[in-house]
Order: C-alpha cells, then sequence, then structure tokens
C-alpha cells in the first residue's frame, strides 16, 4: 500500500533501488519482500470468479473484478462505525494512470489527476469516516 503514497518512476523495480533521492528514500521495501516476490503476488491477486463474469454489455462488468471487493469494504464500514446524524455525499478523485479504458474518465481541467476514478463518499462529518463508497460507473 505504500507504493501509492511514494511518487516515483511508474517502474516497480525503484522501490527496490538505491538510485532515488533521501527524501523519497524506501530502503524498507526489499528488507519485508523481494521484488520478484512482490510481482509475483501482483500478477495472481484476482477478486472476482471468472465462472461468473456477465455480459460485456452488462453493466456491472466494468467493475466486475474488484466489485465483490468493494462489497466487503462497505460492509466492514458499516460494521466498524456507526454514522451520526450529520453525513456528506461528495465525489472524490482517484488519480489513474493505467490503461483500463473502461474504468477511468478523463478530466482535462484537473492537473493532479487528469485520468481519474471518481467515486460517490458518503463520509461521517463529525470524523471524516467513510461510511460507503460507490463508482460513478455503475
Amino acid at each position: 500500500m505504500n507504493i501509492g503514497l511514494n511518487r516515483k518512476t511508474p517502474n516497480y523495480n525503484a522501490y527496490w533501488g538505491d538510485f532515488c533521492n533521501l527524501s523519497q528514500e524506501t530502503s524498507w521495501f526489499p528488507v519485508h519482500m523481494n521484488r520478484d516476490r512482490y510481482q509475483i503476488i501482483l500478477k495472481f491477486l484476482h477478486f472476482a470468479d471468472n465462472t461468473l463474469l456477465p455480459d460485456r454489455n452488462d453493466l456491472g462488468f466494468k467493475l466486475f473484478n474488484v466489485q465483490e471487493l468493494i462489497k466487503n469494504f462497505n460492509a466492514n464500514f458499516k460494521y466498524f462505525n456507526h454514522p451520526t446524524l450529520n453525513v456528506s455525499i461528495a465525489e472524490s478523485v482517484i488519480g489513474f494512470k493505467r490503461k483500463t479504458l473502461h474504468i477511468r474518465q478523463f478530466m482535462p481541467n484537473k492537473r493532479h489527476a487528469r485520468f481519474c476514478i471518481k467515486l460517490w463518499c458518503l463520509s461521517d462529518s463529525a470524523n471524516g469516516y467513510l461510511c460507503q463508497f460507490e463508482n460513478t460507473l455503475e
């Protein structure tokens, strides 16, 4: 998860190399996991049963691979937090540079996230806790 917090080259190998400036040093990456093991886990990480894959024209097709993960997150949000009476609904933008064209959107006015995934988020106004989120593609 920390890979998303550090801004390095789009190549994962940079996190295991010694060729970075001190402000973004990630020398603890190779201590906890070697690069080959990380790439194998990333290659086989899968959240959906492909035997249940819907038709390409179905609305649920675009988010099929992560839909169960989203449902699990939302169920855990409801279980661990009971929101107060004051909640807010807001649109959140997550920068996304991968080439998964069917879920990302292009927003030319956003400098930090021109290619992004847009989410609707229900948050508790008292503590900022995320109660539920949904993708705008659904």
